[in-house]
Order: structure tokens, then sequence, then C-alpha cells
């Protein structure tokens, strides 16, 4: 009869205890921000208890109505944001690590701020114009002959476009001459020069742009702004005015180059010919082959 009674104590006691550590195991579970499955031991057993003896009584009520549970222990994991759920209770796993910045190695950025010239230079060609800034414009006034500025950072010298506005305010010449790298040489895309109405690159072959395959006419407007864009390849040079392209050419193996005149506006800069313009806008960037567009229009 004593031993009948004791094996009762006892598994009354066993059933206890096992009810009791599937409490704590809830218990520790909810007490950590992050944790992680890790099977029980002595000394999960002991971490788990002390973190019952913190916690408020009422979470001691009523533990048969909860559900059994796999015996765990849950233990603070700083590599993850949230681990999996405990047991049958399931949780969406977090980041808390910052999203990663969107990538600005190929995004446009401004040359020209709109209010400085910062980053310029006068291009001292001798007789030169007034140069300011007005109302977010570069003005280039009429000289005798040229009028430029002088970008005083490095460019890229392949794989990359620019685009601007330019517009004529007075005279009859070309309004954007506009000096870039092309590899280890330069070249120049002229707008509206030859008495006002010749587009075209100087020099390909020693041929300027009144010259070469690349001419064009086509007629300005004063006091109208024109977009231009410029792109350079390691294998071609394209340029548009507006939403037309104006030149798309080959240039592996040719010679590239530029007029004496523009030399001092190396390795990139603007000029004018007797003729007063307003610049702005003036953005760059670079690219690689797979990020072409064949129409800059839809770029922004």
């Amino acid at each position: 009869m004593i031993r009948i009674v004791w094996l009762r104590h006892e598994l009354i006691v066993r059933l206890l205890t096992f009810v009791f550590v599937i409490l704590l195991m809830d218990l520790a579970c909810q007490a950590q921000p992050s944790f992680r499955r890790q099977k029980l031991t002595a000394r999960g057993l002991s971490q788990a208890t002390q973190q019952v003896s913190r916690r408020p009584l009422q979470f001691l009520q009523n533990p048969l109505a909860r559900r059994q549970r796999t015996l765990i222990r849950c233990v603070p994991n700083p590599s993850v944001g949230r681990a999996w759920a405990c047991g049958c209770r399931q949780f969406k796993r977090y980041n808390n690590s910052a999203p990663e910045p969107a990538s600005t190695e190929h995004a446009w950025r401004n040359l020209f701020d709109g209010h400085t010239l910062n980053g310029w230079q006068i291009t001292p060609f001798g007789g030169q114009g007034d140069v300011m800034v007005k109302d977010g414009a570069i003005i280039l006034e009429m000289g005798a002959s040229m009028t430029g500025v002088t970008f005083q950072s490095n460019l890229p010298k392949t794989n990359y476009e620019f685009r601007l506005q330019a517009q004529r305010v007075d005279g009859n010449d070309f309004f954007c001459g506009v000096t870039f790298p092309v590899g280890d040489s330069h070249c120049s895309f002229i707008v509206g020069g030859w008495s006002g109405g010749v587009v075209g690159l100087s020099s390909l072959g020693y041929m300027d742009a009144s010259e070469n395959e690349t001419t064009q006419y086509m007629e300005f407007e004063s006091g109208r702004w024109y977009r231009i864009h410029v792109r350079v390849s390691e294998d071609r040079i394209e340029t548009w005015i507006d939403d037309e392209q104006m030149v798309d050419v080959e240039i592996t193996g040719r010679k590239v180059s530029t007029r004496l005149e523009v030399e001092l506006n190396k390795p990139f800069g603007f000029a004018t010919w007797e003729t007063t313009a307003a610049l702005r806008g003036i953005e760059l960037r670079q690219f690689t082959p797979d990020m072409r567009r064949d129409d800059p229009s839809s770029d922004n």
C-alpha cells in the first residue's frame, strides 16, 4: 500500500515538473526579442528559470490549458533579426539591418550648380566677352572672336554621356561648341556654326564639322532653348538635338581631333564664336555598354 502511494506521488511530481518546464520555455521565448531553436540543456533550464522569476505571476495562470510544445531553449542571436517560431507558433523573419542605398555610380551628376562658376574657369582665348551666371544659366557674351568656359575637374574618357540646354541669345554663329574627351584624344560638337546653321563634329580625319560625314544643317531660333545630348562610347560618338539624332559615327581606327582654336577648352569646355549664348542644366554620367539607350529623351 505504501509503495502504491509512493508511486502515485512520484508520478504526480513528474507530471507537474513536465508542465512547469513547458511553461518556463514558453515564458523564455516571450522574454527574448530574437531567438533560435536549440535543444534543452541544464544551463538553458537555469536561464529560463531566471527569466520566469522576472515575469508577472499572471503568466502562470491556467497552465493545463496551454498546448504542449517541443522542449526547446530560446536564446538571443544578434546575427539575425528574428528566428522562426517556437513550437507551433509561427513568426515572420525580419531583417533589422538598414536597407542598402541605391547605387549612384551611373547617376546623372550636375557640373554646374546654377548659381556660381564653381568648378569652371573662363577660357583665356584673348578678346573674349564677359562671362557671368544669370537666372540659373552661364552667359557667354559676344567676344572677338571666342568666349568660353572650361571645366576644371577630371572626366571619364569613354563610356559616358552629357547633356545640357543651350540658347543663342544674340549673334549668328555657333552658340554651343563643346569640346570633350574621346579616349586619348578630344573632339568638338559644333551647334550653329558657319554663319548659323552647321551642326557636326570637329574633327574626323582632319576634316571639321563643315566638311565631314557628320555635317548637318539646321535652323536655330534666337531666344529658344535647345536640348543637346552627346554620348561617347569605345567605338562611336552619338549626338542629339532635342529628340532628333544628329550624329552616329563609328570612330574605331579613325583619327579624332579638334581644331586648334579650342585647344584651351580641353579636356571639357564650351565656346561661342562672335555670339552671345546661355547654357544651363549641364549634367554628366558614366555608363556600361549594356546600359546604352537608343533614345536619350527617355533618360531620367
